[in-house]
């Protein structure tokens, strides 16, 4: 609580000497009254408001591994998959075929094997033969396999439990061998928002700090949220640092991906700052301004740096410490030269 006491000071300063003394000069001799508040310190937690969509923490982009024409997709935007589905299917004509020459290939390779082992033992065929039926015999069970492995990866197949976040082809449409197909987000992880701060917001935030989370679709429910990754450097473009923030709890509710979420984070990091009344401050320009402090030889303009306003106080950093003494009524009647009389303190 501050307490309010009456004082009497008469503080000297320097007037300057001339022969013949100018109206401001003269005013130099008047005494203005004034009033103070002392300059306390305060720790505070500024919370840090920002907006983002909602997301699931792992986002995979699903591909084929070989190209193609997409033959069938079978799921839709936004349906809930169960691990091992079949999502997608390439049109299997080419593939299929490929298989069958390498199986074909295989099967000849393997019986001209069997036929050079047997001359080789009864000494009919040279080592040379047996060896070159023995290398075709290995590169015609790697071409099946490379066959195989391509037909078995010309299906998409849900890596786990999810959800399907959206569509990027369509049916008969060409793919390119690992281009992305379906964005899938699966269900096991958490939900997470990506929202955007300021270097200055970034640098007062911790992996691990609380934060609450709102979503439009459920007015004036709160969602328990904990800081999780901060990213190592700022996006080229924006200059902005991106936060990913993990929900706790769904509290049961139906989430989707891409819902607006609104954030509060609270910083564990707390800030020191010098507390003055509003009032003391004159000539602000952004988030600076000036403050009149009392010394004991006079009146001195003090710079100060504004980082937060509440109620009737500015919460600035200057070179002001707990305690110094500035004029919060009667700034408009004096200057650094004025003598003032200080009626009123503010503690």
């Amino acid at each position: 609580m501050k307490t309010t006491y009456n004082l009497l000071v008469i503080i000297p300063i320097f007037l300057l000497s001339c022969k013949n003394r100018d109206t401001t000069s003269l005013q130099q001799d008047k005494i203005v009254p004034v009033k103070a508040a002392r300059v306390y310190e305060e720790t505070l937690f500024f919370p840090i408001r920002s907006s983002g969509r909602l997301s699931v923490k792992s986002e995979q982009k699903l591909g084929f591994r070989t190209g193609g024409i997409i033959r069938h997709i079978y799921v839709q935007n936004g349906q809930a998959v169960y691990k091992g589905q079949l999502l997608a299917v390439l049109n299997l004509s080419e593939i299929q075929g490929q298989v069958n020459i390498a199986s074909e290939a295989f099967e000849k390779a393997n019986r001209d094997f069997i036929r050079a082992e047997n001359l080789y033992k009864d000494s009919v065929a040279t080592l040379e033969t047996y060896q070159d039926a023995r290398t075709a015999l290995d590169i015609a069970k790697s071409n099946l396999e490379v066959a195989k492995f391509n037909l078995r990866y010309s299906r998409i197949e849900a890596p786990s439990d999810g959800k399907i976040l959206k569509i990027l082809l369509e049916e008969n449409e060409m793919t390119a061998p690992g281009y992305p197909v379906i964005l899938f987000g699966s269900t096991k992880e958490k939900w997470v928002v990506r929202t955007n701060v300021s270097d200055k917001d970034m640098i007062s935030v911790t992996i691990g700090d609380s934060a609450n989370v709102s979503l439009d679709p459920y007015p004036g429910l709160i969602f328990p949220g904990i800081v999780s990754e901060i990213a190592g450097m700022a996006d080229p473009y924006t200059g902005t640092y991106e936060i990913e923030t993990e929900i706790l709890n769904t509290k049961n509710r139906q989430m989707a991906a891409g819902l607006i979420a609104r954030l509060e984070i609270i910083p564990s990091k707390a800030v020191k700052l010098l507390a003055i009344p509003a009032d003391a401050l004159f000539n602000s320009v952004e988030n600076s301004g000036y403050v009149y402090r009392i010394t004991d030889t006079g009146l001195v303009s003090q710079k100060v740096f504004i980082e937060h306003i509440e109620n009737e106080y500015i919460y600035v950093r200057s070179d002001m410490q707990p305690g110094d003494l500035v004029v919060t009524e009667g700034i408009n009647y004096i200057n650094e030269h004025t003598k003032i009389i200080t009626d009123t303190i503010i503690d």
